[in-house]
């Protein structure tokens, strides 16, 4: 009884909380539980729904909801335990992006393909509800057969979702088909004066990622793991892959950020206007200084310090400061006059670093303790003072494939 009535008295906390709501915005971006409230308010109605009415259906959801959880849990541990490459490849990709110091979050999610990928293919074979009814709202045929306006449908779920026609080996436990595949088609290339414009920018912004993952091997211990558990170790990475090698892309987020190939651009004031007291005729050129902007203390935490994690979604981080970084992370200018050729670059440069952490591991020259980093401005461009020199050493007997 004391469960019981604890129970009830949080159910009617949450109507209350509701009903506040509704009076103040006015049935606007209304849920389940506040169209509830809305008819049990209505005293016209030809059924009379009660607060107790709506604490049982939210209640029937609620412990619905967890028993298919708990089913669905039991299903997909059942399945990755029986098939120890899945193990092996979903615990790389949550040491790499989440470490070892702090248990999972809600938050990480986003940055974990293959477990997003693991929930969806254990759904997929093993569907909590395998039926569902539907009603046709009119008379149609399906296959030779009449089905009359108003009649009750019982959706197959489990055979559409083992349908060999749809899925590849359907009855094998496979994540990896819910991962972007490579074979999938990609959208049109940029035109060929992009490509060449960034060549020089995108080898230079190569260099500098290689000596930042170099001089720091707990990054490359990540970003192996991730490119591995993803993309797996009998490939090579394709530009496809990008978009489930969330720490892949914060490396390149964070090299651009700290060593930008372009560190000023040039804009034009439309008009008048006063910066901190000092007035800016109309049409005068502005250099901004992209460098110093993304090395500003009050932005960046250690700004002079190397780390993609900034550029992961973190629990803790609010949405204002998510925005201040945003508005702050201008290597490529930005606006309408930002380049044309960003997403063109981001590609490129993370396919080539992808492909040299995956395909090698890295030797510095004899009696080099740290890659030297030191910077120097050469035109408009930031290069390294000290070439980057390092020797490859292949990671495997076997030659990756395309």
């Amino acid at each position: 009884m004391v469960v019981s009535d604890r129970f009830n008295e949080l159910l009617e906390k949450i109507l209350v909380e509701h009903e506040k709501k509704l009076d103040e915005h006015h049935h606007q971006g209304m849920d389940l539980m506040d169209a509830l409230l809305v008819a049990h308010r209505n005293e016209k109605a030809e059924h009379k729904i009660t607060r107790n009415h709506i604490k049982s259906v939210i209640a029937d959801l609620l412990f619905a909801g967890t028993d298919n959880s708990v089913k669905t849990t039991q299903w997909a541990m059942g399945e990755i335990i029986n098939n120890p490459n899945v193990l092996e490849r979903l615990r790389g990709e949550i040491d790499c992006v989440v470490g070892k110091t702090r248990l999972i979050q809600e938050t990480d999610q986003q940055n974990l393909p293959c477990l997003q990928a693991v929930v969806k293919e254990t759904i997929r074979l093993h569907p909590p509800g395998p039926f569902f009814v539907r009603f046709s709202k009119e008379g149609c045929n399906i296959r030779g057969f009449y089905v009359p306006e108003e009649t009750s449908l019982v959706v197959n779920a489990y055979a559409v979702m083992r349908d060999p026609e749809t899925w590849e080996d359907p009855l094998v436990f496979k994540p990896e088909r819910f991962l972007a595949s490579r074979t999938e088609k990609e959208e049109e290339r940029r035109e060929k004066d992009l490509l060449f414009a960034g060549t020089d920018n995108s080898v230079k912004t190569t260099q500098w990622a290689m000596g930042e993952i170099i001089n720091n091997p707990n990054v490359l211990e990540r970003l192996r793991g991730e490119i591995d558990c993803v993309v797996g170790k009998t490939r090579l990475i394709q530009e496809t892959d990008q978009q489930n090698l969330p720490c892949l892309q914060a490396v390149v987020k964070e090299t651009i950020r700290l060593h930008p190939p372009g560190p000023f651009f040039v804009r034009f004031s439309k008009e008048g206007c006063n910066i901190r007291g000092f007035y800016v005729p109309e049409e005068t050129s502005l250099v901004v200084n992209a460098y110093a902007v993304m090395r500003d203390p009050e932005t960046w935490e250690d700004p002079l310090v190397f780390k993609p994690e900034r550029f992961l979604a973190s629990r803790t981080e609010k949405e204002e400061e998510r925005r201040e970084k945003a508005i702050k992370y201008i290597p490529f200018g930005s606006g309408r006059r930002s380049c044309p050729g960003e997403n063109l670059a981001y590609v490129i440069v993370g396919t080539a670093i992808g492909v040299m952490v995956q395909g090698f591991e890295w030797r510095r020259i004899k009696d080099e303790k740290k890659i030297n980093m030191e910077e120097a401005v050469v035109g408009l461009s930031l290069t390294m003072v000290h070439p980057l020199k390092i020797t490859p050493v292949s990671r495997t007997s076997n030659p990756l494939t395309f």
